[in-house]
């Protein structure tokens, strides 16, 4: 947990010194244009508040995300020949938080950042659990077309409403 809480908030303390160097830069090209006198870099209070409180934030966000991946191991039977139970994924999602690094990158750091983590969870779970590398790639991959889902059905409710929406009106207009 010590070695993810290190690595997220040092992680974020890079991202933020790219935002305040990246932000500042461009805030100064906006800024004369109208409704965008705000757009700039944080304030130094904002940056220290981020990462004062980033530790309570990752331990929460590391439970909660390891209990998810948990949960989706149980569901693809990748935990019957493990031992290592809960606190195996607990190590190999703090563990993987290395991957975190990568989100100092410019413009690509996401993606290498999605993508090294998905590999470093497969690879941690095929070891901990003593599972396949499919069921663990099923597992990781789980919550993500959860939630590509949910987005889709959001996506399919709103275009719905507005479509009703603008069919109503144009009943109205003259």
């Amino acid at each position: 947990m010590l070695f993810g809480i290190i690595v997220s908030w040092l992680s974020v303390l890079l991202s933020q010194v790219w935002n305040v160097l990246f932000m500042s830069s461009l805030g100064g090209l906006v800024r004369g244009l109208e409704g965008l006198e705000r757009f700039g870099a944080p304030s130094v209070v904002d940056l220290l508040v981020t990462l004062l409180v980033w530790p309570i934030i990752y331990v929460v966000m590391v439970f909660v995300g390891s209990a998810i991946l948990h949960l989706c191991l149980l569901i693809v039977s990748a935990t019957e020949k493990s031992e290592a139970g809960f606190e195996g994924t607990l190590k190999v999602y703090a563990y993987s938080t290395v991957a975190w690094l990568a989100a100092v990158i410019p413009f690509v750091g996401s993606l290498v950042l999605i993508v090294w983590s998905l590999v470093l969870e497969v690879i941690g779970f095929t070891a901990v659990h003593r599972t396949s590398q499919g069921r663990a790639l099923v597992a990781v991959l789980i919550p993500t077309i959860v939630c590509c889902l949910c987005g889709i059905l959001g996506i399919a409710v709103f275009s719905a409403a507005l479509f009703g929406f603008v069919q109503e009106l144009g009943g109205k207009l003259p």
